[in-house]
């Protein structure tokens, strides 16, 4: 398994150069793939490279919470490596629904529960998740949850208007 990191130790060592592009070599490939920083790479590439370092990584083990309906939305998360199920009430589903089929991501499993009713919907794929929290104050509408180990890179509004 690749790392999508190098401990901090290590790049400590090398110029500061050389790990910023150590950096953008091991996490541009799938932060390219949400549309704004695809097209950031190409027309502002110091931004980019910035922006690569600016983003979190983050390791989950089995069955760990990576968010939860009714917090606040404090990041983007954008799902590398992993299992992943997220469950949505349906009066919610709609958008998010529409987002994965346009995506080709996940296999939908519908499940009911509680009087509501949720939709839960498992994933393997490159995603990305709650983009709403860089441009403003949000709350989690949903449960992410992990089945199995997964990595994830998270960006903030504040660490996005750093680089820019």
């Amino acid at each position: 398994k690749a790392s999508l990191s190098v401990e901090d130790s290590v790049m400590n060592l090398l110029s500061k150069a050389l790990a910023c592009e150590l950096t953008i070599c091991q996490r541009s490939k799938y932060i390219v793939e949400h549309a704004i920083f695809g097209r950031m790479r190409h027309r502002f590439p110091e931004v980019f490279a910035s922006m690569c370092s600016a983003f979190d990584t983050h390791i989950f083990a089995d069955a760990d919470s990576v968010f939860r309906a009714g917090t606040i939305s404090e990041c983007l998360y954008i799902t590398v490596r992993g299992s992943f199920s997220l469950s949505t009430p349906m009066k919610h589903w709609g958008n998010l629904q529409q987002r994965f089929v346009r995506a080709g991501m996940g296999k939908f499993e519908m499940r009911t529960t509680g009087v509501e009713g949720c939709v839960t919907t498992t994933f393997q794929c490159l995603s990305w998740l709650c983009e709403a929290s860089l441009y403003a104050t949000s709350v989690h509408r949903s449960d992410l949850r992990t089945l199995s180990f997964a990595d994830a890179f998270t960006l903030t509004g504040a660490d996005l208007v750093a680089c820019i």
